[in-house]
């Protein structure tokens, strides 16, 4: 895994490793050919805190901490 500018994890193959037998991009779940393939359907879910401060301490808008917060308090 190699981090981008902003720190998140991406993963990066080994060329050192690497025998070119592809299993690692047709398994890979990120991949559109992959997803088409196998008939996956993608879903994505956004939204952001409505208080300012907040939305400062997070790198997202705050939307995993709120919907967190939101499962907390509800049981």
């Amino acid at each position: 895994m190699v981090a981008d500018d902003e720190g998140f994890l991406y993963p990066q193959v080994s060329q050192d490793k690497c025998i070119n037998c592809g299993l690692c991009t047709k398994k890979c779940p990120t991949e559109q050919n992959n997803l088409i393939q196998n008939n996956h359907i993608l879903e994505s879910v956004c939204g952001k805190y409505d208080n300012c401060e907040k939305v400062k301490q997070t790198s997202s808008g705050g939307f995993c901490d709120a919907a967190a917060y939101q499962f907390i308090e509800s049981g």
